[in-house]
């Protein structure tokens, strides 16, 4: 097993790097996977409120519109994540 090894009250633990990379792994594809609702839902409401079918110039609207939330969603996902962990 590898690993950096303590001891702790006369018993020695292995601390496994693979299994905290695992974890923080874990945690940040829950935090993307979460992340996803709330998107969805601004998306929807994108949708209901411009009506992109009507005319081209609500379509280019919708467009302008959704790439915007996704480089504002990205840029705030990117911080919280790093907010999180600082050493990712």
């Amino acid at each position: 097993m590898q690993g950096r090894w303590s001891q702790i009250n006369n018993v020695q633990i292995c601390y496994d790097a693979n299994v905290h990379m695992r974890f923080k792994a874990i945690i940040i594809l829950l935090i993307i996977l979460l992340s996803l609702i709330p998107a969805y839902s601004i998306n929807k409401y994108l949708l209901k409120i411009l009506r992109p079918r009507e005319s081209l110039g609500r379509l280019l609207l919708y467009l302008l519109s959704s790439m915007l939330l996704v480089f504002i969603y990205t840029f705030l996902l990117v911080l919280v994540i790093k907010w999180i962990f600082p050493n990712a």
